[in-house]
């Protein structure tokens, strides 16, 4: 068994180079749902850098996949770690040689595959549907597309609709994909690296090669990172990606989107894991959102107990509501109690996944603010 196999030479220094100061056991949001260390980024750095050095026997795969698949890859143990060890692109890698070698959730991943070869969508939904949330017609030819994604496709409609009417109001010109498929997200997060992970994605490069548009616009945090970082990986990209918090934000300050309505109550926004840290190298996108919130007249920010780079992930990200749905509820349900007596209106949010896991967990804990995506809720004071 080659254990470093598709690892690069940075992976392969970080694996050596934790000083085990324990500083991410105190932040990983695993741990606190979990209370068990052995989750730690700390705890699997040091087991699978002893496989790899043999200190360790091969016994122990099946316990150290199960862990190093329980994470949602949310990236705040670089944050706090004092060597930079990125943990969130590091799993990823490792998680395609464990299930190379038959180790970690091998069956729900091929189903997943086989669910994207014949649907498009993690979901196994009629790929006819995707795009009938659209009330209008937006398929036409325009120099930005918006990437809708699967999740707001077919079951966070609102951040879709919210986006457009946003957009609408600014009179900004746009095109929605007519033929889009899964970004490859799902699969690649699992260290899936199959052909179908390939289709996913050359298929979206080459859709929008001929839509010929300048600027391609996801909302979906997954999407946003995937198309950033990897895509390029697969398909020369000439087109520009940009996340539509930082759009929005721009049409604010050039004055062609204004708010007319004003809000006197407070709102919280949680930062999602791949926008305020993610991995995207030196971008953050964090003044974007809380601008946006701003230009509303009368509006109130409440900051989370944690926010902004240290945001903590809800349970949401790195197919962990795939591979370990249970883990996901319960971290979903720790978020919620550090929340429910927030003296806040609203709970926004600019992921699909996060709002999916935050109202959940608000039908298990009662809560007085109501949860919703932030350009859903903007787009009520046009």
């Amino acid at each position: 068994m080659n254990f470093t196999r598709g690892l690069t030479r940075l992976q392969l220094i970080e694996l050596d180079s934790c000083v085990k100061c324990g500083e991410c056991v105190k932040w990983c949001p695993v741990v606190t749902a979990k209370k068990d260390v052995k989750l730690s980024p700390v705890s699997k750095i040091t087991e699978y850098r002893n496989l790899i050095k043999g200190f360790s026997k091969k016994p122990m795969l099946s316990e150290l996949a199960e862990s190093i698949f329980n994470c949602t890859t949310c990236g705040r143990c670089y944050e706090v770690c004092p060597v930079g060890i990125r943990c969130h692109e590091l799993w990823p890698a490792i998680r395609h040689n464990l299930i190379e070698m038959g180790f970690g959730p091998v069956d729900k991943i091929d189903e997943l595959r086989e669910t994207l070869k014949e649907f498009h969508n993690p979901f196994g939904l009629p790929y006819e549907d995707r795009n009938k949330w659209m009330e209008e017609e937006f398929e036409r030819e325009a120099e930005v597309a918006i990437f809708v994604g699967c999740e707001l496709a077919y079951r966070i409609k609102d951040m879709a609709t919210g986006m457009v009417k946003i957009l609408q109001a600014s009179g900004m010109d746009f095109a929605i994909c007519p033929d889009e498929w899964c970004c490859g997200f799902p699969l690649y997060i699992l260290g899936d690296r199959s052909e179908v992970l390939e289709r996913e994605i050359l298929h979206n490069v080459e859709m929008l090669k001929k839509m010929g548009v300048k600027k391609v616009v996801p909302y979906c945090p997954c999407c946003y990172a995937i198309m950033k970082r990897v895509w390029k990986n697969y398909a020369e990209i000439p087109f520009e990606i940009v996340h539509i918090f930082e759009v929005v934000s721009e049409l604010i300050k050039d004055g062609r989107l204004k708010f007319t309505k004003r809000f006197d109550g407070k709102v919280s926004y949680h930062d999602p894991c791949y926008l305020s840290r993610g991995w995207e190298y030196g971008k953050r996108i964090i003044e974007e959102p809380r601008s946006i919130l701003k230009a509303i007249d009368g509006l109130e920010i409440v900051e989370l107990p944690e926010n902004k780079k240290l945001s903590r992930c809800p349970g949401s990200g790195g197919g962990l509501r795939r591979s370990n749905p249970e883990l996901s509820e319960k971290m979903a349900l720790k978020f919620m109690d550090m929340v429910a007596d927030m003296d806040i209106d609203y709970l926004l949010t600019g992921c699909p996944a996060v709002k999916e896991r935050l109202t959940f967990a608000s039908e298990k804990v009662e809560v007085n603010f109501k949860i919703m995506d932030l350009l859903d809720f903007a787009s009520m004071f046009l």
